[in-house]
């Protein structure tokens, strides 16, 4: 999470240069942060499952206003988080913790936002515990999982009319979807 953390900052700080509307990224102290003990080994390790010994922490990072969003997962209510999914099990992925796990369309609407900018996030899994954090700098946040989006992402994210569009996430997934970068945005 330290690492999603640095990441959202990083990303908040450039798009702050060109659009000061969005605001300073927060400091970690405006953040309820939750930590789950030995907890978490991963997908790669849950496939080497005996040879990991040690199980890794995962923290929750809440915006303390994160009970007012509206959270939708494919047009129906869900939720930002779902601490119910850690266990102390090897096998079971506590990375669902953040968005309930790989979900093809998450948005998050923000009523208390200071702005009316939208935000498409185009990733995979990795953009999971990142997708919360930026949610307080917009008026609505997408979140779209490449591996398991069916509809025509060019046309819907056209739909939107999104003010930044950001990529997160494995290289390898984009290249999958290939139609992303035929986009002829004008």
């Amino acid at each position: 999470m330290n690492g999603a953390y640095s990441s959202y900052k990083f990303i908040i700080e450039n798009i702050n240069k060109d659009i000061p509307q969005v605001q300073k990224p927060k400091e970690k102290s405006d953040f309820e942060i939750k930590t789950y003990e030995d907890v978490f080994i991963g997908s790669y390790g849950r496939q080497v499952l005996n040879v990991v010994e040690k199980m890794d922490d995962i923290q929750v990072y809440k915006d303390k206003n994160f009970n007012n969003y509206k959270v939708y997962n494919q047009n129906k209510e869900a939720k930002l988080f779902y601490e119910e999914q850690i266990s102390k099990d090897k096998l079971d992925n506590d990375y669902g913790v953040y968005l309930g796990g790989d979900n093809p369309l998450i948005k998050i609407e923000n009523n208390q936002s200071n702005n009316e900018l939208n935000v498409v996030v185009i990733g995979d899994s990795m953009d999971n515990p990142i997708t919360p954090l930026l949610a307080p700098h917009f008026k609505t946040t997408y979140s779209y999982d490449l591996r398991g989006y069916e509809n025509n992402l060019i046309e819907d994210i056209e739909g939107i009319n999104p003010d930044i569009i950001l990529l997160i996430g494995a290289s390898n997934n984009y290249i999958m979807s290939t139609d992303i970068f035929n986009w002829d945005k004008k």
